[in-house]
């Protein structure tokens, strides 16, 4: 498909023009330098700024994204103003903040470098359409997990650019309804208050599309993860080995034990979890697991829902990064490019095993127990069991 060339025709050109004029009233300009007051007060002089409307930037705009010549020279100049009006063209004001610390209702928190905020301004300052964002500058950490913000989508490796936050139903919202109708120099400042609040939390009631507890822990989007039941079976004996040199009270913190008239049930807590994910990590893997089973394919991420992700910690995704030749934006006259840097992700996510390890786990436990119940007094008689289960592991040197 051709593009829009930049000499176009004379009278779209004009009508270009025409709209720039319609947008540099005195009365606009005025709202604008009342705007740059309160976003210097809120953000700091160094942190924001205000596009000029030119006709350039729009030509350039319907450039970048493929328009057809013939798409706007076959339009009427009625038409193409309309277009034009409901690309939400305007001034394009973007707020810069350095770092942030998200947190979210599970006391989570995490640090993020670079965010900037754009939104468009029409005539009299009147807001234009959704608040959007970008980064500059990320993690590895984020990068591998595709991460620019929870209330913004994952990131397009190959194609960083700005993108719609959601909103939810927050009160930011109904701020930025009020601005659209009418720029109001309180309005805005409550804006400004409303958005920095905003960016810097992480509303789990109103589902983010990304979490800042998933970072850190690899690709959540693979789901190919079926072990060969060998390899389940090496892992599950490694760990049963382990735990029958455990102490009862560390025993008694990592499952929980049932007792009905004729078995004693195991199961696992987010204590086992843990220890397991932990332990697994600092084994001599190919002796005692399997050469060609990376512990990625053990030990991953459950969701809220209950379900499991492998964790992929590669550098593969980081290995696709090229040289940018396209900025990811132009800020106080300077582009600027993506950046990484190595930083690992402050929140340290439950890493759980394999359920289905975890399940077979349980049951050997269980019968285990119940055996050695059965072989001392009965199940049925059976009280409380740190009374009895402990006292016979320890007979049986199950325990240390």
């Amino acid at each position: 498909m051709a593009r829009v060339e930049k000499e176009i025709s004379k009278t779209k050109l004009e009508v270009i023009e025409s709209f720039v004029a319609e947008m540099q009233t005195d009365s606009t300009i005025e709202v604008l330098k009342k705007m740059k007051e309160i976003m210097n007060k809120s953000f700091g002089e160094e942190n924001n700024q205000i596009s000029p409307l030119d006709a350039n930037s729009i030509i350039e705009y319907y450039t970048n994204i493929g328009y057809g010549a013939d798409f706007i020279h076959n339009m009427t100049d009625l038409q193409f103003k309309q277009q034009i009006i409901r690309d939400y063209h305007g001034y394009n004001v973007i707020i810069r903040f350095p770092e942030i610390t998200i947190t979210n209702s599970r006391k989570m928190s995490h640090v993020i470098r670079d965010l900037y905020v754009k939104f468009a301004v029409g005539k009299d300052g009147l807001f234009r359409g959704h608040i959007n964002g970008t980064r500059a500058t990320l993690t590895e950490d984020e990068y591998q997990a595709a991460y620019l913000h929870s209330h913004l989508t994952s990131l397009s490796p190959g194609n960083i650019r700005f993108s719609p936050f959601c909103t939810g139903e927050g009160q930011i919202n109904q701020v930025i309804a009020l601005l659209g109708r009418k720029f109001d120099e309180v309005n805005f400042t409550l804006f400004c208050l409303h958005l920095k609040n905003y960016v810097a939390w992480e509303s789990l009631e109103g589902h983010p599309y990304m979490h800042i507890e998933y970072i850190g822990i690899g690709n959540r989007s693979s789901t190919n993860n079926i072990l060969h039941q060998t390899v389940r079976d090496k892992i599950k004996n490694v760990l049963k080995n382990a735990i029958f040199t455990l102490k009862v009270v560390d025993f008694e913190k990592m499952f929980i034990t049932s007792i009905s008239p004729n078995c004693i049930t195991i199961s696992s807590t987010e204590d086992f979890e843990k220890w397991a994910a932990a332990f697994l990590d600092k084994i001599d893997w190919p002796a005692n697991i399997d050469r060609y089973t990376d512990i990625s394919r053990i030990v991953g991420y459950m969701d809220s829902d209950g379900t499991y992700f492998p964790v992929f910690n590669s550098d593969r995704r980081l290995s696709r990064i090229e040289e940018q030749k396209k900025p990811v934006l132009k800020f106080k006259g300077e582009d600027k490019f993506l950046t990484i840097i190595k930083q690992k992700n402050e929140i340290k996510a439950t890493k759980y095993l394999d359920p289905a390890i975890t399940q077979e786990l349980c049951r050997e436990l269980s019968s285990s127990f119940t055996k050695i119940a059965i072989n001392l007094e009965g199940v049925e008689e059976q009280k409380n069991i740190s009374d009895s289960i402990p006292e016979a592991a320890k007979s049986d040197s199950v325990f240390v």
